[in-house]
């Protein structure tokens, strides 16, 4: 059993061999319904803005703000964490391979194709024509690209975020499936799996409370909560006030699985220089 992130672009066949890998392996192909339903547990305002990203279409002014603020910010990682621990799983895109890129087990791919190659097959599967499929291509591209840096501020492109970069240039969905397939059963071998659904769980745990601190104090970027196995949180960063440490505290606590609170919020220094 294995957690696996695809990343692909348009037209390279990632699509198809997460589809053939996930029906070969008897894994759960994590898409659009299993974010959306997790998004509406947890704040169903949330799941209405993330029908955007989900539909991947270019985000407007309105939609960045929205994915820049960081209470939102963390509830997407707590979505991307607890699929994660499900174990058996595909998660396409989304961004998964940044917010899992510290979990050892996650078995990271990105599905690339030259340019030619995309337009071959965007032309063969949905009848496009060439200038079609190239405008679609860059768009797609264009649009992620943005979504991604917007979001993360990373580069999709950046090999750093991935254990493998197949490119299908001279492959079949065959090919490419066969391949993966022996990458996860390597990666099966090498990393224990039930460590990382319990840390998986953790990591959901404290991106959730961290959500709720800062939907309930503050909406800032300076307090961070990570959530262990064993139910304990720590608080950390800065607030600018004893009272708002305390208050988060409290609201961490009170948290549904939290067990323990380890507070290392520090009160904000202010510096003037000249």
């Amino acid at each position: 059993m294995a957690i696996v992130s695809i990343s692909r672009q348009v037209g390279s066949l990632g699509d198809e061999i997460a589809r053939t890998l996930a029906a070969e392996l008897n894994y759960k192909l994590v898409g659009r319904e299993d974010f959306a339903q997790l998004a509406e547990k947890y704040d169903p305002d949330f799941a209405i803005k993330i029908k955007k990203i989900e539909r991947e279409e270019p985000l407007g002014f309105f939609e960045r703000l929205f994915f820049s603020t960081p209470v939102y910010h963390s509830l997407y990682e707590a979505i991307v964490f607890e699929l994660a621990s499900r174990r058996q799983v595909i998660i396409l895109g989304r961004g998964s391979q940044i917010v899992l890129r510290d979990i050892h087990q996650v078995f990271r791919v990105r599905v690339v194709a030259p340019m030619h190659i995309r337009v071959i097959h965007l032309r063969e599967m949905h009848s496009m024509s060439t200038d079609n499929a190239l405008e679609y291509i860059r768009r797609h591209d264009q649009s992620r690209r943005a979504l991604i840096r917007q979001i993360f501020d990373e580069d999709p492109k950046a090999w750093r975020l991935y254990d493998m970069v197949l490119n299908t240039a001279f492959m079949d969905t065959r090919a490419g499936v066969n391949i993966l397939k022996k990458a996860i059963e390597e990666v099966i071998r090498l990393q224990p799996m039930e460590e990382a659904v319990r840390v998986l769980k953790g990591l959901s745990l404290g991106k959730l409370v961290e959500a709720r601190i800062r939907q309930e104090i503050l909406p800032t970027q300076d307090v961070e909560v990570l959530g262990d196995t064993d139910g304990t949180v720590t608080l950390m960063g800065h607030l600018s006030a004893t009272e708002d440490i305390r208050r988060a505290e409290e609201v961490a606590a009170a948290y549904p699985g939290v067990a323990k609170v380890v507070n290392k919020i520090q009160p904000s220094v202010l510096i003037f220089g000249y």
